[in-house]
């Protein structure tokens, strides 16, 4: 059975105490409005909601009376944040707004940051993740201007969601940490439980559910600690969860249940609904339909009624698989494709153009370097004519070498610089980018891309020295950068164990099927004549998976600082999903690269394989030319 600490939360709860006998003290004036503002906050850190939303209502009510524009403005965005919790997205779009409205009057940066925040929290429930994204970025810009580092650890918290609905755990893992080492150095319990949270989703996304188990058990000892009733729930139904995974389904259902009570006590719709699903799931693969359809049906209710996409996508998908199973071919049709619009209206390449968009930077080192060589060579010459007039020839001559000196050290800069923007972007970008001190983002309707990793990597590297580790992959990767090169193949990054590239942009052709799996051959069978000259060695041998996908993208330039190119959309995600759904030794690509390529290579049809986030996709084995 499930052994749950204290739920008292002391520490949390004795603050509490002490902001009540406070307000008994204080008169009717902006102390009060603050004091209340302050209950408000604690109470939902509690998970009271209803309290803290009475409490929220009177400072809101008194901040209005004495036209005390600050606390009016905190009040709203802290009703905005217990809609949010209560899974009233529109309610909390529209309270956060309207604190931003008086906080942008008020010039008040850490307010509005906050506000917008809390806007792109709801934003991303709402699957708007466009909007999301830049909600995120501008209260980010703000808390960076601030040094708010807790307000920034949420946002960074925020941007990772996002990253983690759009199928990129990479990214999403990568913003997690950066939030969690911020949280830790500000000692923020609750920042840090949450980031725990989301980390332990990210590894079940990965297929490493002791894991998953392992962060979530961290984040729920840390609420329990708080006395954080909804965070608790939230932590028991992701282990819960985790343990469906694991196929241990009484334990699953153990957990999911207790984390519903609580959750149906505070009123969370948004986890509610996703509890129900779970369950419904569960029951479902136990072959116990009438149970799963009770539970996808609720949750199906409750996630139109805040209007989730994400999860009304998914009860219509159980559904049609309940209704399958009974042979109700009509009603499974029926339930699939409303499954398929929902999700259709979250992922297309508008949304996905817009977010790449927003992660162009707004100013670009570079530029600012070139303005500042131009600049330095008209004063120089601006001080030669004037000591011309004034100095005579002696210092005319002098001035003249110094002004070609120059001409030649900033000749030699420009070289220097233009050569590593060519290492790091494509030569009609770096040109674009000079010529105009920026690069548009630009579709693609049609390029290929290529992802590859190392078999069970995380083992092998607790076996190696760091040296050894970095060494090897550095001897890898470089090879692969002479492969692709050599079939004209744009490389677009590295992480970690992960080589990532595409064909077909930024310059267009119709040849980037054939180029890419040309390519895949070739570093499938280095790696595979590597393995054996390590394993005569006496060495460990790196394994590599290959995944191809054909499609649409967005490519441009992303980052303020540290720029680099980068591609986005569906095509991206699910050219990753190839990957880490084929096997070490052979390349994995999908049905639409294999209508392009069918002619020209043998392949081996795999079927249709279940992909995270994708559903079934067909799939297939490159053989040889």
């Amino acid at each position: 059975m499930i052994s749950l600490l204290t739920l008292t939360g002391y520490s949390q709860q004795k603050k509490l105490d002490s902001l009540h006998i406070v307000l008994k003290t204080v008169k009717e004036d902006t102390s009060k409005v603050n004091i209340l503002n302050a209950i408000s906050d604690e109470e939902t850190n509690l998970g009271e909601y209803p309290q803290a939303r009475k409490d929220a209502d009177e400072a809101l009510t008194l901040g209005d009376k004495l036209k005390f524009k600050r606390g009016a403005a905190e009040s709203y965005d802290l009703i905005g944040i217990i809609y949010y919790y209560l899974g009233d997205y529109f309610k909390a779009l529209e309270y956060h707004q309207k604190a931003l409205v008086i906080n942008k009057k008020l010039d008040n940066g850490t307010g509005s940051a906050a506000n917008l925040n809390g806007m792109g929290m709801a934003y991303w429930r709402l699957s708007d993740y466009s909007n999301a994204f830049e909600c995120f970025q501008k209260s980010m810009f703000i808390n960076e201007q601030t040094g708010n580092k807790a307000g920034l650890a949420s946002n960074l918290q925020g941007i990772a969601n996002v990253y983690h609905y759009l199928g990129d755990d990479t990214k999403a893992m990568e913003y997690c940490q950066k939030a969690l080492a911020i949280n830790k150095r500000l000692n923020n319990k609750i920042g840090i439980a949450s980031n725990l949270r989301a980390i332990g989703n990210l590894y079940q996304g990965s297929g490493d559910f002791s894991k998953a188990i392992e962060y979530a058990e961290k984040a729920l000892k840390i609420d329990e600690g708080l006395g954080n009733k909804d965070a608790i729930a939230r932590n028991l139904g992701n282990i819960g969860n985790f343990y469906g995974n694991l196929s241990d389904y009484p334990k699953a259902l153990e957990y999911l249940q207790k984390g519903l009570k609580i959750e149906e006590e505070i009123g969370n719709k948004n986890i509610i609904a996703w509890s129900n699903i779970i369950i419904g799931d569960i029951y479902c693969k136990q072959g116990k339909m009438d149970e799963a359809l009770k539970f996808e049906s609720k949750a199906l209710s409750t996630a139109l009624e805040i209007g989730a996409k994400q999860f009304i996508r998914d009860a219509y998908g159980e559904i049609a698989i309940i209704d399958s199973s009974r042979n109700d071919f009509k009603g499974a049709f029926k339930n699939r494709t409303l499954s398929v619009d929902y999700n259709d209206s979250i992922f297309n390449i508008e949304k996905n153009k817009k977010i790449t968009e927003l992660q162009m930077q707004d100013e670009y080192d570079k530029k600012a370097v070139l303005q500042k060589a131009e600049q330095d060579k008209k004063d120089t010459v601006q001080r030669l004519i004037r000591n011309v007039l004034t100095g005579g020839l002696s210092v005319v001559l002098i001035f003249s070498f110094v002004f070609f000196r120059q001409r030649n050290k900033i000749s030699k800069e420009k070289k220097r610089s233009d050569d590593l923007l060519l290492n790091i972007l494509p030569s009609e970008v770096a040109e674009e980018l000079k010529n105009t001190g920026g690069a548009k983002a630009k579709s693609f309707d049609e390029v290929t891309v290529m992802f590859t990793d190392f078999k069970g990597f995380t083992q092998i590297s607790e076996k190696m020295s760091p040296e050894e580790l970095v060494a090897e992959i550095d001897y890898c990767f470089k090879s692969f950068d002479r492969i692709i090169e050599k079939h004209g193949i744009e490389k677009i990054k590295t992480i970690g164990d992960s080589y990532m590239c595409v064909g077909g942009l930024p310059v267009k052709n119709v040849t980037h099927p054939d180029d890419v799996v040309k390519a895949a051959i070739e570093i499938r069978d280095f790696i595979l004549n590597h393995k054996k000259e390590r394993e005569a060695k006496g060495e460990i041998p790196f394994e590599v998976r290959i995944g191809i996908h054909t499609g649409p993208v967005v490519a441009g330039i992303v980052g303020i600082k540290k720029f680099a190119y980068d591609i986005w959309g569906d095509t991206v995600n699910l050219a990753s999903r190839m990957e880490s759904s084929g096997e070490a030794g052979k390349i994995n690509i999908s049905g639409s690269t294999y209508e392009l390529i069918k002619n020209d290579f043998t392949c081996t049809y795999r079927g249709k394989i279940q992909a995270k986030n994708k559903g079934e996709v067909d799939m297939y084995f490159v053989n040889e030319l």
